[in-house]
């Protein structure tokens, strides 16, 4: 057997596929010439020879797949704008997208210039006119600065279980209604408990134990990385800054001959 293959099933990752019977007298096989099987519950006797080629196709592709990091803050409509269409590019490309939490440091009305303020209203016309465009988002400016730590670091629970996508759509959504304040995580945990396959109470206990730890992981690595604006995406350390440099990305992942010839249909 492949042994890539053989660790994944040993890993459960796979089932396993039809094995040979061994000639008498080889390792693992008894008197009767049995095979004592290794994982009865993984092991599949009706599967089909050609299960072992196909399994190996998958886990192969899979294995292919480049990483394109997207740095992300709850706070920022741009970062909105380009969260799911960022996600939607691993159904392109031979990517995975690996999301990253980025608290951007932001001033409050007062603190900021006059011409700081009117870049902050025209960004906010710019972002509803994307919206627009894109069915009609509703994105309403935030009443104040929030420190959104424990909304991301819900991000990185969320993660944790497959559920970024999901998890984040849902929040910006609710944020951006002014509907849920993401500086409280009894608020955050609220959202958390309305996604399938998510809990509000292992958030708790996640925020109490690793999460601020990883959070500041994260953190520390976007000073490596050169992190100063969201979203900001990075394919084998090229940074692309900003929700209308998706195009660039994509022309990038084209030239680096990332694009699949069909794009891959998810399950509704």
């Amino acid at each position: 057997m492949n042994l890539e293959l053989e660790a994944a099933w040993i890993s459960g990752l796979i089932d396993g596929p039809v094995l040979k019977i061994p000639r008498e007298g080889a390792i693992g096989a008894d008197l009767s010439g049995r095979i004592p099987r290794r994982h009865p519950c993984r092991y599949n006797p009706c599967a089909s020879r050609s299960e072992p080629a196909e399994l190996g196709e998958r886990l192969s592709m899979q294995n292919d797949r480049k990483e394109v990091k997207m740095y992300s803050d709850f706070k920022s409509p741009y970062a909105f704008l380009a969260f799911d269409p960022a996600f939607a590019l691993e159904d392109k490309y031979q990517i995975k997208l690996k999301w990253k939490p980025f608290q951007l440091r932001l001033k409050g009305k007062g603190e900021r210039s006059q011409y700081s303020e009117f870049k902050v209203k025209y960004s906010y016309m710019d972002a509803r006119r994307w919206a627009n465009m894109r069915g009609g988002l509703m994105i309403r400016g935030p009443l104040k600065i929030f420190d959104t730590t424990p909304a991301l670091i819900g991000g990185l629970y969320a993660e944790k279980y497959g559920k970024i996508r999901e998890y984040g759509n849902k929040v910006f959504e609710l944020f951006f209604k002014r509907e849920l304040a993401a500086d409280e995580p009894d608020a955050v945990a609220r959202a958390m408990g309305n996604i399938e396959g998510l809990s509000a109470q292992g958030y708790r206990e996640y925020l109490a134990s690793d999460g601020p730890a990883e959070y500041e992981r994260a953190q520390n690595e976007a000073v490596i990385d050169q992190v100063f604006g969201v979203p900001m995406f990075y394919f084998e350390q090229e940074p692309f800054w900003g929700y209308d440099r998706l195009g660039l990305l994509e022309h990038r992942l084209t030239e680096a001959g990332l694009k699949r010839e069909q794009p891959l249909k998810r399950a509704v």
